[in-house]
């Protein structure tokens, strides 16, 4: 005849099972956040390359020597006393089609600022400085998904 069990083995084995269910879960929990904040990476990375497109775009449009209208429309603003607001929905944009970025095509504006005299600061012997026109650029790029936003400024001389 068999001894008679108590059912210890069974309570043992629920309990066991039920910490490594917790700690199953808890890994995994981890894993996913861990997930989630690599696709936050990547999307912020991809807003800061577009934006940086964005400005390079700019900056060859200055130097193809496209001096205007700056009329306060399409991306380009006349600094007059206050800066342009970029979060500002009536702000005006150009759009850099060309990026070959996924996602959003980036975006910028120029504002020329006034003209600057320069001191008489040059590094080369007897050559005077002139008046140098300043503008500043400010791009804006976007990840995959219009979420991420990453805006940059750059000041251009010429």
């Amino acid at each position: 005849m068999m001894p008679r069990q108590q059912g210890m083995a069974l309570a043992i084995s629920l309990i066991f099972l039920a910490m490594v269910s917790l700690l199953a879960m808890a890994s995994m929990q981890g894993a996913l956040l861990q997930e989630k904040m690599a696709g936050n990476q990547k999307e912020s990375q991809q807003a800061l390359q577009a934006a940086e497109a964005g400005l390079r775009a700019a900056e060859r449009y200055l130097e193809a020597g496209n001096l205007g209208p700056y009329d306060n429309s399409a991306g380009l603003y006349e600094f007059v006393t206050v800066a342009v607001d970029p979060t500002s929905v009536s702000t005006a944009w150009r759009t850099y089609a060309n990026s070959g970025l996924a996602g959003r095509a980036p975006e910028y504006f120029i504002e020329r600022l006034p003209y600057t005299q320069a001191g008489n600061e040059s590094l080369a012997v007897d050559e005077p400085i002139g008046e140098r026109r300043l503008y500043r650029i400010t791009a804006r790029g976007f990840g995959l998904s219009d979420e991420s936003r990453v805006l940059l400024q750059s000041t251009y001389s010429r």
